[in-house]
């Protein structure tokens, strides 16, 4: 019983540390504008698309049709000032999934865990199916020497992310009901 006790103490604890590292709070539509668009990811001639699959460097990605595995790959594009850094959607029956291959390591992938918007050196992704798997959340990721690097993830709770953008250390968010946010995240 004292380690149960002792195990719900540490896991509110730490859930109160998260919530207050990150907390959301009210914005205006003015600041929100006056934030950074993503940046678009650039295409780039080394990564082949055709009906069937994606070829990169080190890696092919096939499409499937069928009724019960079926999937479609997507070229998102590059990271402009990361080039080795490609980024491709898999879009299946349970939504849509985000991976980024990095060919400078045999196209190592990382799981983006939601739709990625670029913000000068980092990647925030937008969890844009939530289902009972997958929460609400945005993750942060940190450009380093060509690499990627989590820096920590956001529970958005209720909020429904419609467009997210960046200033100074502050990710703004719109929501679908004309609501608007920011949160800090150094």
């Amino acid at each position: 019983m004292f380690n149960y006790s002792v195990f719900t103490l540490v896991l509110i604890f730490n859930f109160h540390m998260f919530k207050q590292e990150h907390e959301i709070l009210k914005s205006n539509k003015m600041e929100f504008e006056t934030a950074l668009i993503s940046t678009q990811f650039s295409k780039t001639d080394d990564v082949k698309e055709s009906k069937h699959k994606i070829s990169i460097a080190c890696k092919v990605l096939t499409n499937d049709d069928s009724d019960e595995n079926y999937k479609a790959y997507h070229y998102l594009g590059s990271i402009p000032n990361a080039l080795n850094l490609k980024v491709i959607q898999q879009e299946n029956y349970n939504g849509n999934y985000y991976y980024l291959y990095d060919t400078n390591q045999n196209c190592k992938e990382t799981v983006l865990n939601g739709k990625p918007f670029l913000f000068n050196n980092y990647i925030i992704a937008n969890n844009e199916d939530e289902t009972t798997d997958r929460i609400n959340k945005l993750t942060i990721w940190e450009l380093k020497n060509n690499t990627v690097e989590k820096n920590s993830a956001i529970l958005l709770g209720e909020i429904a992310v419609k467009e997210l953008r960046f200033k100074v250390n502050y990710i703004y968010i719109s929501d679908f009901n004309t609501a608007f946010y920011k949160i800090k995240i150094k």
